[in-house]
């Protein structure tokens, strides 16, 4: 079946800002175990300053509980195929305009980064499908002293340095997108915590 969309477009008007835009998905979350959406637990209390100060989603909802799948919603706005198979992807596997895609046209620079290994379910591929210019895996960041802690890869806080030097390099608005995996299955913490 196909998903094909009408081609999009944003437009700005003489009083647009175009503001950076980061996105953070929290791999297997549940809103009522983070403090954003559940103030009473104190479990992400900086999560929790950054949607204070920026937008937070209060009703997004995703088609498939299945990482890329979710991906493809959260990017593109649009249901996923309702198939196992990663067909978003496959070459032309996205036939729609995604948000990277979507703000490159307004001087945007994008950028996805995540912890989990580039192999897994051709997230090289998904990303660049969904228009983003720089896709960062585990293997392009330093692992030095880093266990992996799942089958997808290593922990978060590898990409914290790779993060922040991709947005000093940005002298115009850009989207970033991160993807964290410490809370995928097998749900392991580095021996080095606490």
């Amino acid at each position: 079946p196909s998903i094909a969309t009408p081609p999009s477009e944003l437009q700005t008007t003489p009083n647009s800002k175009l503001d950076n835009i980061v996105i953070i998905t929290l791999e297997s979350f549940r809103t009522d175990a983070i403090t954003p959406y559940t103030p009473s637990l104190d479990t992400t209390p900086f999560l929790n300053k950054l949607a204070k100060e920026g937008l937070k989603v209060n009703n997004g909802f995703v088609n498939f509980p299945h990482t890329s799948k979710s991906l493809t919603a959260i990017n593109c706005g649009i249901p996923p195929y309702p198939t196992m198979k990663i067909r978003e992807s496959t070459k032309n596997g996205l036939p729609f305009t995604c948000l990277p895609n979507l703000l490159k046209p307004l001087g945007y620079n994008t950028a996805f980064f995540q912890t989990a290994t580039k192999n897994f379910e051709n997230r090289t591929g998904l990303t660049k499908n969904m228009g983003y210019d720089k896709f960062v895996p585990y293997q392009e960041m330093d692992t030095t002293g880093s266990e992996k802690i799942n089958y997808l890869g290593h922990p978060d806080k590898i990409m914290i340095k790779p993060v922040f030097n991709w947005v000093d390099e940005q002298e115009q608005p850009f989207l970033l997108s991160i993807m964290t995996i410490a809370s995928h299955h097998n749900y392991r913490l580095p021996e080095s915590f606490p």
